[in-house]
């Protein structure tokens, strides 16, 4: 709140227009939120009412925690504009409501977080790497500059997501030798992506 009031006094410095500029923004800034937030809760309904979940153990959630859960992923929400993170936080929410929250609050805290800081070329490669069983060697990854890929992956690796092994590899001076490297998803990995179903 604090920091949009210094944004919005800082377009109103413009001379002739920051006052319109800054009434215009904010008020479709604050329109935005509120229609993705609808959004969002339109196709988690829409969802719900074609595959119905068991909701028997909804009352063995910790409230507190739950309730701490939602209003991240409400603050998410309402920033998201790339469809493909808002469908995995329906993923999310829907998950989160299915299992009871009972001692494994920081996991998908945790979770939530990484989920943010993702980029869609991320969850495309951990969608990839879920489809492989075997490792694979990064300078076989294609769709993009193999350095973006391998920035991902690096990432990726740092939230714990995969795992590398050294590749076989020849010092020759003609190649990157860390694009040998074989990368797989770990047993975090695989439980990220059950959890929001990449």
């Amino acid at each position: 709140m604090k920091r949009d009031t210094i944004i919005k006094a800082g377009i109103n410095l413009i001379p002739y227009v920051g006052s319109s500029l800054a009434t215009l923004y904010f008020d479709k800034k604050e329109n935005n939120r509120f229609e993705r937030l609808e959004q969002f809760y339109q196709e988690i309904k829409e969802e719900l009412d074609e595959n119905p979940i068991d909701n028997s153990n909804f009352d063995n959630h910790n409230k507190e925690q739950l309730e701490n859960l939602i209003e991240d992923i409400h603050n998410k929400v309402e920033l998201e504009t790339r469809e493909t993170k808002k469908r995995l936080l329906r993923n999310f929410f829907i998950e989160t409501i299915k299992r009871p929250v009972l001692g494994d609050f920081d996991k998908r805290k945790t979770f939530l977080d990484i989920l943010d800081r993702l980029s869609d070329l991320e969850c495309q490669l951990l969608a990839f790497l879920s489809t492989h069983n075997d490792p694979i060697q990064i300078k076989n990854l294609t769709g993009t500059d193999i350095y973006i890929l391998y920035s991902g992956v690096n990432k990726l690796i740092s939230f714990g997501l995969l795992e590398t092994r050294r590749g076989s590899y020849t010092m020759n001076g003609t190649q990157d030798e860390n694009l040998d490297n074989l990368i797989f998803l770990s047993d975090y990995g695989k439980e990220f992506i059950e959890y929001i179903k990449i």
